[in-house]
């Protein structure tokens, strides 16, 4: 099972900063534990507080299928972070969005994050997950690996909820619909 890790390290002046790391469970059976293999670094987390005044939202009178099909699934999740980046505070100007010396490009193909020394690994910790550069591309390249609607569904909503981004359910169970080429009431 592979999942992101947050690890604290504390300074020698006492501040703490927390790191992401991409890391793989392996049970080992002749000694009944489990061992963790880091497969990646994601970058420093950074944490921002949520505005709740805003919030993502089609128009009732359109169709959120519409929406998705209207627009296309890149283009919507691509919506959908922006949005999540403006929630959390930062601001949108020519292509980019800021926020206290960090820039965040989010492209039809992938994400590009940036701070005072350049571009960065940067991880922003958002509701209840970690927007990163993996996390953006996984759920923007997301494809079914299986028949089974429930997995499909399971595998998605991790997708979604591991970027740390808030999709009403409409528009979820439209994107969900889209990735996993069922035709779906809601």
């Amino acid at each position: 099972m592979v999942y992101i890790r947050i690890k604290k390290i504390r300074t020698k002046k006492g501040s703490v900063y927390e790191y992401a790391y991409l890391v793989a469970n392996t049970y080992r059976k002749r000694k009944r534990s489990a061992r963790q293999k880091v497969l990646d670094y994601l970058g420093k987390v950074y944490h921002f507080e949520v505005d709740s005044r805003l919030s993502f939202e089609v128009p009732e009178e359109v169709d959120a299928s519409d929406f998705v099909e209207e627009f296309g699934y890149k283009n919507v999740v691509k919506k959908l972070v922006g949005f999540e980046l403006l929630r959390h505070g930062f601001a949108f100007s020519g292509g980019t969005y800021s926020r206290d010396g960090i820039e965040v490009t989010v492209g039809k193909t992938g994400i590009m994050f940036g701070n005072e020394s350049g571009n960065a690994p940067i991880v922003l910790a958002f509701n209840e997950g970690f927007l990163c550069k993996k996390t953006y591309c996984d759920l923007l390249n997301f494809t079914a690996q299986s028949d089974d609607e429930r997995d499909v569904g399971k595998a998605f909503g991790h997708a979604v909820l591991e970027a740390g981004i808030g999709i009403p359910k409409n528009v979820f169970v439209a994107l969900f619909g889209k990735v996993s080429g069922l035709e779906l009431d809601h």
